[in-house]
């Protein structure tokens, strides 16, 4: 399997510009620790138990690992920085707004939705109903089921406005007459 970066790799930037960093959650920052620190860590010790093979940055195992026992506990880590804990308290609210506002009016949401997918479910009843007429009509007026015309009219159709006007005009031969013209101008 190749690796490629994925498209939305770009917008990640743009995505996490203005995210608030809770600060109480972070161990810590490159700029806190110093650079001997970081070069001990980063430099490969040997030991009888663990030896480094050639072009491997392998650690130790004995008494080279650092105890965790030092680390501060979390209750001692300070907590977000007040910019951001502002902007991530004015962000909680808003959110809790908007999701108050949307549980009030659920029920009305849920009512429209099905009232406008009721709506579309019609229309297109009445479309395809509508298209179904048009072509019994055609076949009424004879035009044969296996003819070009016929399969022509199944694309014509389609257009809600082609439909109306067959379906204005009032006598069979007029009927004839639409279908043969409308043929004739696709060549």
């Amino acid at each position: 399997m190749k690796f490629e970066e994925p498209s939305w790799a770009s917008l990640l930037p743009a995505m996490i510009k203005d995210v608030a960093i809770e600060w109480g959650s972070m161990l810590g920052t490159a700029a806190a620790r110093s650079t001997a620190e970081r070069d001990s860590e980063d430099t490969p010790v040997q030991d009888s138990t663990s030896l480094p093979t050639s072009g491997s940055r392998k650690r130790g195992s004995s008494d080279a690992t650092k105890s965790t026992a030092d680390s501060p506990s979390k209750k001692e880590q300070p907590a977000m920085s007040p910019a951001s804990s502002s902007r991530s308290k004015k962000s909680k609210t808003v959110l809790q707004k908007l999701l108050g506002k949307l549980k009030t009016n659920d029920g009305k949401t849920v009512k429209a939705i099905t009232q406008l997918n009721d709506k579309q479910h019609q229309r297109i009843q009445e479309q395809r109903e509508s298209y179904m007429r048009c072509l019994q009509l055609a076949v009424d007026c004879g035009i044969d089921e296996a003819s070009e015309e016929y399969f022509f009219l199944h694309d014509h159709f389609k257009d809600e406005r082609e439909r109306d006007a067959y379906l204005s005009l009032k006598t069979w031969e007029a009927r004839r007459i639409w279908i043969q013209r409308a043929f004739e101008r696709r060549r």
